[in-house]
């Protein structure tokens, strides 16, 4: 089963967590006064996936690596409802917290990252989960961070548009799209058969730290046989023919049947990790990538939903591999023109070593 990132802990819904202790029968551990303060610790140096001994224990990630944290299903691990688990990072590897098979995990922003800080586990239903204090503080340090929503209707830190063809151009709109997505950036392809327009910015190397990209875009048509277009998202080296080196998104109407692609692309060998999401006309479209740290794994989201992972093809930290961060869509056939609308654009380094 897909995992799933939740974006928003807010549910609306209101929990009476004492009418369900104990749940199906369930009890909890025996604790002592100890353990309810934290006094008991399990300290692990590897991966680990919680156990029913967790409850109401510290758990210290003693690891100098990124490293994982599993949250079971209750299938596998059956946590009473109102369980309270704590994680600290002990060691200097950073942790992800990973939801197991149907669990869900509901945080601020959707943040699943540790940053140095504690969190705190909550069971609330069957395979229902609280993650509180995980919001990662912005040290500018150890970020580097690049994030524009174009309220001001401005440009950001992108440096340059390439743009090319009859009416191909961008545009930067402080007004709205609808009631929650506020301010955009539209490229324009123009009437050209091979317009093209895209928004860039520095340069994008793997290998120095943990990236995240993220965008919102809109598109006002679809690629078709008669007016085709291939649009990308992501990290990218060329504008007029297929990167070279890249880590993108794609979308066009006649590859993986109209549906998302995931793209890592080095030295012009490709891997691509095909979604079942098909692209709709008039439709906003949440993507995301996580970079590892190492470079050698990319998890690609559409709307929050994992769609895949590759581990291969993936542009390393060398100044042949560099790519620029890039939003925008190249035609190949027609002269009808084409609008894309980019609600916002972020992308953070969690850089390895302090600046």
């Amino acid at each position: 089963m897909a995992a799933t990132r939740i974006s928003d802990g807010n549910t609306g819904v209101s929990r009476n967590l004492s009418a369900k202790i104990p749940q199906g029968g369930a009890s909890f551990p025996t604790t002592t006064p100890q353990q309810l303060l934290g006094g008991e610790f399990n300290r692990r140096t590897s991966n680990y996936t919680l156990q029913i001994t967790d409850s109401f224990r510290v758990v210290e990630m003693n690891v100098a690596s990124e490293n994982t944290l599993t949250i079971p299903p209750n299938s596998s691990v059956a946590f009473p409802v109102g369980t309270i688990i704590t994680v600290t990072e002990y060691n200097t590897g950073r942790t992800s917290v990973v939801a197991g098979g149907g669990v869900n995990i509901r945080s601020a922003n959707g943040t699943l990252k540790m940053d140095g800080q504690p969190i705190i586990l909550l069971k609330v239903d069957t395979d229902d989960w609280y993650l509180f204090g995980s919001a990662p503080k912005l040290y500018p340090s150890r970020h580097a961070t690049f994030y524009t929503d174009f309220l001001g209707g401005a440009a950001g830190e992108f440096s340059s548009n390439n743009t090319s063809g009859a009416g191909a151009g961008a545009s930067f709109n402080s007004s709205v799209l609808d009631t929650i997505h506020f301010g955009f950036a539209r490229t324009t392809l123009g009437t050209t058969t091979t317009g093209r327009c895209f928004l860039n910015g520095s340069n994008l190397q793997t290998q120095g730290g943990e990236i995240t990209f993220e965008t919102i875009v809109y598109a006002a048509s679809l690629s078709n046989a008669t007016d085709t277009y291939i649009l990308y998202a992501g990290g990218i080296n060329g504008f007029t023919v297929e990167p070279t080196d890249g880590i993108y998104f794609r979308y066009t109407h006649d590859v993986n049947s109209g549906n998302w692609q995931g793209i890592t692309r080095r030295n012009s060998s490709e891997t691509a990790v095909n979604s079942s999401v098909a692209v709709a006309a008039t439709t906003f479209y949440k993507l995301t990538f996580i970079v590892n740290a190492a470079g050698t794994n990319v998890d690609f989201y559409v709307n929050d939903v994992l769609i895949g992972s590759s581990t291969t093809n993936i542009p390393q930290g060398t100044s042949a591999d560099q790519m620029n961060f890039s939003i925008g869509a190249r035609k190949t056939a027609g002269t009808t023109s084409v609008q894309f609308d980019w609600d916002y654009f972020f992308l953070d380094f969690y850089l390895t070593v302090e600046r």
